[in-house]
């Protein structure tokens, strides 16, 4: 880096919506995962999207801080590549499908067009911050497409539908760096994620669980709902 950046300060400015209570609530949860279960059309993807990038930039402010972003990360070629270049950390957007993939991806992009200047190099589905940070999308229907890496953190929705297996194998790259998970979706009873998530909340420490209906969601108009 050859100039400061204000890497905080246009993201928190420049959200599309101000976050109606229970939203704002999930957005500033600081539980190191945060799960929430709401309504059809309750705004549970933007706030997915809204929380995955603060907590990216999160990591990113504390590594400034403490030393471990420096300038010394560096690429092989023109441009950095996935496969070809090592990441310093890694994040992933994840949905059940390939098209429920796309959405989540667009709208994390979006929040992530925000950091201007701090984006390095993106083709789709992925995007690399300055520092060597990498973003990528990825679609949880075959655990055997979700291996090898190591993640910082995560961001999974419609997480009622992605297989279990799936979702052990996200909690397996987190592991080692000790990683954090967002987690979004409609409530779905009798899936793993009802009885893993919502009914052992409690079991876990590290995890909150919130929830809100469509009708909290003001941006919905109100003829709609009824």
């Amino acid at each position: 880096m050859t100039e400061p950046l204000d890497v905080q300060g246009p993201f928190v400015a420049n959200q599309e919506r101000t976050p109606f209570p229970a939203q704002w609530a999930f957005y500033t949860d600081t539980s190191k995962d945060v799960a929430a279960f709401c309504g059809v059309r309750s705004g549970k993807t933007y706030a997915g999207a809204e929380k995955f990038v603060a907590r990216i930039v999160s990591d990113f402010i504390a590594g400034l801080e403490d030393g471990s972003i420096t300038d010394d990360w560096s690429y092989v070629g023109q441009r950095p590549m996935v496969g070809r270049d090592k990441p310093r950390a890694t994040y992933w957007v994840i949905a059940p499908t390939y098209d429920l993939a796309r959405i989540a991806w667009a709208m994390a992009r979006s929040v992530l067009r925000r950091l201007g200047g701090l984006i390095l190099h993106e083709v789709d589905g992925v995007v690399w911050l300055r520092s060597g940070i990498l973003i990528e999308r990825r679609t949880g229907s075959n655990e055997t497409q979700l291996q090898g890496a190591r993640l910082s953190g995560v961001w999974i929705d419609e997480v009622c539908t992605i297989p279990h297996e799936s979702y052990l194998q996200v909690r397996n790259r987190l592991t080692d760096v000790g990683g954090w998970a967002v987690m979004t979706g409609s409530p779905r009873p009798g899936t793993w994620a009802k009885d893993t998530l919502w009914d052992r909340a409690d079991e876990n420490p590290g995890l909150s669980v919130r929830s809100w209906t469509t009708e909290e969601n003001p941006y919905i108009p109100r003829e709609a709902i009824a």
